[in-house]
């Protein structure tokens, strides 16, 4: 670098000395730099990292700058994100700047905009974030009391000329939302109360864009707080007690299957997700393979309960589930096997065989196990009572006036050992009044040779019944290469005969692992739905159409789409691996499929994906939720006595595991591995 300031075409090169005043004033600074030039070593912290770094570039250090990478990359937390952000961008760091954007995209709404040093940023730095969508996720109400505190704190020509700015973003957004935001009372309140106070204190001073600005706070306050009214009116129970959902404990008999009485409902995602304790367990496992059931109990709450509301963009916080209380399968490791759904009153766990139902009540706060009767009288001339059968995987779906079906694949077995199955097929059930009893209703007219791959793992059964024609549709794939198989059952019959679609025996490939099934007026769609064999990849690959008995194949034609935001979530396809700290999880309500990822830490993200009338998809990005690792998830309507007292989440559920280093007061508290590099390795850089 000096020899070509002193040796080249710059002015300085005819200079006796050479004033850097305006590149930096502290000496400290330049004495490590210099003796970084001449000795090769320096000591980075969080404190002096900013002048090494703008000193590296200008002096054109590549080999500093990269220890400065090196440091941000290995410090990189919440507390640091937004300030290395802004550095890679200034200093040209890609990786970092990546790495860095999208921690702050995925928590600066509910983590940094609630952060003092969120209003140290500069009227030009919020805007560079505003412009990169950083700002995207926030929330109206958040963002107008961050704005009001930043402009507060500012009261300068740029920072107005910023919020006017800023406010015409955030309209165009609210614009482009297909969502009414909720605001309580409380924080109307306080946004008046921040309103008022810079008011007051901009009285006096004359800013050309003071009397612009406060015209447009108060148009964007007022459409708020409209909105919001509504909006809360929308998710409210008509008629809902203002003492609340009532606490009376359930009767063992739950009335018509395990449903509540008909209430209204609002369509939600509902998530299952693992607390801190159970995180670091499984993080445990998968260092020291030491399994949960070798160790001491949590005595602790092991899961949140949270929903999603689309229609408000608001996540809602339902309640936790405590490891006394909690089904042992769920904690130790086996509910990998295990399916999640919310019908009526109730969270419900099934089991992969279909003989353990477990109900979380989310009203009264109480477990309940109905006893589980399997009724074969329909069918059970028909069985071999020679040969032994066994469950091995279900799928429970609702279908017409909230009739509720099992469908379950039975694998045959030549003796009671159940080590080789010699052959399998499926049955349907039908949920009867009691609550407990299960009817067959169909037998698949033809059972399938397995074979040894088709004997390990876990299968995948999808099911959806049509709204128009009522006809249930089952996808099926082994894991690990094996049986594919597509079926159609007409539930306007009292007892359907299936209709074999599609059934394939495929070496190696799964062709319905990772898939759900959607539905549009006139035909079930089959899609990948970026999990499992088709990593991060959205795409229809068939499509049924009612009553038609084809099944057409449309995946050489179909639009796929990269549904991951992220860098590198887990792709191990093996949910008892990953089981109950999932990095990503895809479900579908019948319309859109909904696409979550976390990398166990701090960065999440969650997208809907719909598809037009030419089965093109369309991504639409929604609030990151509020963690970032998931355990199971369910897509469908909900009673919306769910949300009347849910707490809204505003914020980050997990704490960030303090790191310490860059607190601490110790100037060497990065040293990135000098002796890796030696003086003649920098010459270049001099």
């Amino acid at each position: 670098m000096f020899r070509s300031l002193f040796l080249g075409q710059f002015t300085e090169a005819s200079k006796d000395e050479i004033n850097l005043s305006q590149v930096t004033t502290d000496n400290e600074a330049m004495e490590m730099i210099l003796n970084f030039i001449y000795a090769g070593e320096i000591d980075i912290n969080y404190e002096n990292l900013g002048i090494i770094i703008k000193l590296s570039s200008f002096f054109l250090l590549d080999t500093l700058r990269g220890f400065c990478a090196d440091y941000m990359n290995e410090t990189l937390s919440l507390k640091t994100g937004l300030t290395y952000y802004l550095y890679s961008v200034d200093h040209g760091l890609s990786d970092l700047e990546t790495s860095a954007g999208l921690m702050i995209k995925s928590r600066f709404h509910d983590v940094l905009i609630y952060n003092e040093d969120a209003l140290n940023l500069s009227s030009e730095e919020l805007i560079f974030l505003d412009d990169r969508d950083i700002l995207k996720h926030c929330s109206t109400a958040s963002f107008l009391q961050f704005l009001l505190k930043w402009l507060e704190k500012g009261k300068t020509e740029s920072h107005l000329a910023a919020g006017v700015y800023l406010l015409d973003s955030m309209e165009a957004r609210e614009t482009e939302r297909e969502s009414m935001e909720l605001c309580s009372g409380l924080t109307e309140i306080n946004i008046e109360a921040l309103f008022s106070k810079l008011s007051n204190s901009l009285e006096g001073i004359e800013l050309d864009k003071k009397e612009p600005l406060l015209t447009k706070l108060t148009s964007a306050m007022q459409c708020l707080f409209t909105k919001g009214k509504k909006s809360h009116s929308v998710i409210m129970v008509s008629g809902m007690d203002e003492a609340g959902p009532s606490t009376q404990s359930p009767d063992k008999k739950i009335g018509k299957g395990f449903t509540s009485p008909k209430a209204e409902t609002e369509l939600a995602i509902v998530t299952v997700t693992p607390k801190l304790c159970v995180i670091e367990d499984y993080r445990k496992q998968r260092e020291d393979v030491q399994f949960h059931l070798e160790v001491e109990p949590f005595r602790q709450p092991v899961f949140d309960i949270c929903a999603y509301v689309p229609k408000t963009r608001t996540w809602y916080y339902l309640c936790e589930l405590h490891e006394r209380n909690t089904p042992e399968y769920l904690v130790d490791g086996a509910g990998y096997e295990s399916r999640f759904l919310v019908v009526g009153d109730y969270a419900t766990f099934i089991d992969n065989r279909g003989d353990s139902i477990d109900m979380f009540n989310l009203q009264t706060k109480e477990w309940h196990s109905p006893d589980i009767h399997y009724f074969d009288l329909n069918f059970d001339g028909e069985f071999n009572p020679d040969v032994n059968f066994q469950a091995n995987d279900v799928c429970y779906v609702v279908g017409k006036d909230n009739a509720q079906y099992m469908i379950v694949r039975m694998r045959l077995f030549t003796d009671q050992s159940f080590d080789q199955a010699i052959e399998m097929y499926f049955r349907g059930y039908i949920l009867r009044d009691d609550g407990e009893s299960w009817d067959c209703i169909f037998v698949s007219p033809h059972k399938i040779r397995t074979n040894l791959s088709d004997n390990g793992g876990m299968p995948e059964i999808n099911a959806r019944i049509s709204k128009t024609s009522n006809e249930l549709l089952v996808t099926h794939s082994t894991l690990d290469g094996g049986w594919n198989v597509v079926f159609v059952a007409n539930l306007n019959d009292t007892f359907p005969v299936p209709f074999t679609l599609k059934s394939e025996y495929i070496e190696n490939q799964d062709e319905f692992r990772g898939i759900s099934i959607l539905e549009n007026d006139e035909a079930f769609l089959i899609v990948a739905n970026g999990t499992k064999c088709f990593h991060n990849k959205i795409q229809v690959l068939y499509e049924y159409k009612f009553n038609s008995k084809h099944l057409r194949d449309c995946s050489a034609n179909s639009k796929k789409m990269v549904v991951s935001t992220m860098l590198g979530p887990y792709y191990e396809d093996d949910e008892e691996i990953e089981y109950p700290c999932l990095c990503e999880v895809s479900i579908t309500d019948g319309s859109s499929i909904w696409y979550m990822e976390g990398n166990m830490e701090n960065v999440s993200a969650f997208s809907e994906v719909r598809f037009d009338e030419i089965k093109r998809p369309e991504k639409i990005e929604h609030p990151p939720p509020p963690f970032a690792c998931f355990t199971r998830a369910f897509a469908g309507q909900i009673s919306k006595k769910h949300l009347a007292n849910a707490k809204q989440l505003t914020r980050f559920l997990l704490k960030e595991k303090t790191n310490t280093t860059f607190f601490s007061g110790d100037r060497t508290l990065l040293n990135t591995s000098l002796s890796r590099y030696t003086h003649f390795s920098m010459i270049h850089d001099i």
